[in-house]
């Protein structure tokens, strides 16, 4: 048992995911029914066929896509109680023509990051590549 985190969605979310994989199923229907080229050449009739198996594939794709989004429940990451040292951590923050008050922002979150001083290092590789070769 997982806890909390196996029960399903529900609500608006849930009428919304049952309406498009409903919708996925009728145009299957509709496709198998009326598109296929079955008066045509048989090089047509085994591309259409082909094309059909792989929408076929792909609504299967989309429904388990569907059922796993449903499936659980957003859990929020729990910050890990360490009982004794911190790991050491290295930030590292690569930038290319970045706008400085962009860069500036981003320092400033890596620097009120909660951890503790000596156990945080940040580098910073900035490169200003000219735009005229």
């Amino acid at each position: 048992m997982r806890g909390n985190s196996e029960k399903f969605e529900s609500g608006p979310k849930i009428v919304v995911y049952f309406l498009a994989v409903l919708a996925s199923i009728v145009y299957l229907i509709y496709r198998i029914g009326f598109t296929m080229p079955f008066e045509l050449r048989p090089v047509d009739i085994i591309v259409g066929l082909v094309v059909l198996i792989l929408e076929i594939v792909e609504s299967f794709e989309y429904i388990v896509h569907f059922f796993n989004v449903l499936r659980f429940k957003k859990v929020s990451p729990k910050t890990p109680n360490y009982k004794g040292e911190y790991p050491d951590v290295d930030v590292f923050i690569a930038t290319l023509n970045e706008d400085e008050d962009v860069l500036r922002g981003t320092l400033r979150a890596c620097a009120a990051m909660k951890y503790p001083k000596p156990k945080k290092c940040i580098f910073i590789y900035a490169t200003m590549a000219n735009a005229k070769n």
